[in-house]
């Protein structure tokens, strides 16, 4: 299948129309089950939107998949919208159903008719929020600590706010010599590049394999993954597992050839290996 459009990736397009659709069809859903003089007049629009969104849900599922061998997996978001996808299906069977049985006016009472519109209404709660839970865990993923992590000037006018004290727990002493190093968009520059005697050495990168301070060595250079740890879309986990090691076979195993981590991880590089 296609997974993306223009050079974009279709999974962050197509969940647009999921996370507006679906949430719109289950409270029209709702409002029909407790509105029976509404029924003959939307039932026929709901069910187009409703066939659009879960559509959309499951092609988002799809293409997904596709951006997680690009970008890696983004473990609780992929859950919740492999689950929302599923349940989308199974709700255009009953709904589906349901709106089509409705879609004219009906004076005969029927209660297979009504026992089904309370089954759609209860899907339509459980569609509402698992949307909510898909929709929320992948801004988390994409977006969580951005906003954070843009760094604000202390005032230095006499009066001012003072410069907040540096860290209790001092990085190694080091200067930059690598003049094309580029810094971190997630954050400050990093207050380390390379050793002050040369390349930065295994020990060095060893001695940074904490969750505060995490280095890790790739093909030959040395990068600052602490700032991504809390940003990477498949979760925090991965990039832990990196700190302190020459991490080129795992990197390479995930992401060879793949321009979008490769250029990230350049934002993070420090200095060449010893």
């Amino acid at each position: 299948m296609v997974d993306a459009v223009f050079g974009l990736p279709l999974h962050p397009l197509v969940v647009h129309a999921v996370v507006v659709l679906l949430p719109l069809v289950a409270l029209g859903v709702i409002a029909l089950v407790l509105m029976p003089r509404w029924r003959a007049r939307f039932a026929v629009p709901l069910l187009g939107l409703l066939v659009v969104g879960a559509v959309s849900a499951v092609v988002a599922m799809l293409a997904g998949d596709a951006l997680a061998e690009v970008v890696g997996v983004p473990g609780t978001h992929r859950t919740w919208g492999v689950t929302l996808a599923f349940t989308a299906v199974g709700y255009l069977a009953a709904a589906g159903a349901w709106l089509w049985w409705v879609r004219e006016a009906d004076d005969e009472p029927s209660r297979a008719r009504e026992a089904l519109g309370w089954l759609a209404a209860v899907l339509s709660a459980a569609v509402l929020v698992l949307t909510v839970l898909a929709g929320h865990s992948g801004s988390s993923a994409v977006w969580s600590g951005v906003a954070d992590a843009t760094p604000s000037l202390a005032p230095t006018m006499s009066g001012g706010a003072s410069p907040s004290p540096p860290s209790a727990t001092p990085s190694p002493s080091v200067e930059p010599t690598d003049s094309t190093a580029t810094p971190s968009r997630f954050g400050s520059p990093p207050a380390t590049t390379t050793t002050g005697d040369g390349p930065i050495t295994m020990a060095a990168v060893e001695a940074n394999a904490t969750a505060d301070s995490c280095w890790a060595a790739i093909d030959g250079f040395v990068y600052d993954l602490t700032d991504w740890i809390a940003r990477h879309p498949g979760g925090p986990d991965r990039i832990l597992a990196l700190c302190g090691t020459d991490a080129t076979a795992a990197f390479t195993a995930q992401h060879d050839g793949d321009a979008p981590p490769t250029a990230q991880l350049e934002l993070l590089r420090l200095g060449p290996l010893a």
